[in-house]
């Protein structure tokens, strides 16, 4: 998955690229994990097994479901029911987690409207530095100004 840093506006983003639901699945040799555009295998169609691909096929519906994967009656190779259809993995981010984080941040009962309306004091300390180099970085004219005759 592709996934990188920026920064928008001063801030820092982090750009993750499209994660598709489910398993990738060639379009040419119907094998799992990798596309028909970096697919070197021979093709192979999805209702007869023949060499041949799917949109190629003679056979308009097929009667009886095989599996030219696991070479098993009653589904197809593009089904999620076949034993080597590949499962999710561990370490991948379910929704669920997706959840949990979100309303661990969410406030019940708080609306955003309370609070920005909450004052944050400001020190002291933090208005004199600011004068402070305001007043470094302003440079005054001491000559006089010119006079247009």
């Amino acid at each position: 998955m592709l996934k990188y840093s920026n920064t928008l506006s001063y801030l820092s983003i982090t750009v993750d690229g499209f994660n598709r639901k489910g398993a990738t699945q060639c379009f040419k040799c119907n094998l799992f994990n990798h596309t028909a555009e970096n697919c070197h295998l021979a093709p192979r169609c999805l209702k007869c097994g023949n060499e041949h691909q799917t949109r190629e096929c003679q056979i308009v519906k097929v009667d009886t479901l095989f599996c030219i994967n696991c070479e098993i009656y009653g589904h197809l190779a593009n089904c999620s029911k076949c034993p080597l259809y590949p499962k999710p993995r561990k370490d991948t981010i379910t929704q669920t987690n997706y959840t949990i984080t979100v309303n661990s941040i969410v406030r019940p009962n708080i609306t955003f409207a309370q609070i920005a309306k909450t004052n944050h004091p400001v020190t002291p300390q933090q208005m004199a530095a600011l004068a402070t180099l305001a007043h470094e970085n302003t440079k005054y004219r001491t000559d006089p100004l010119p006079t247009i005759r």
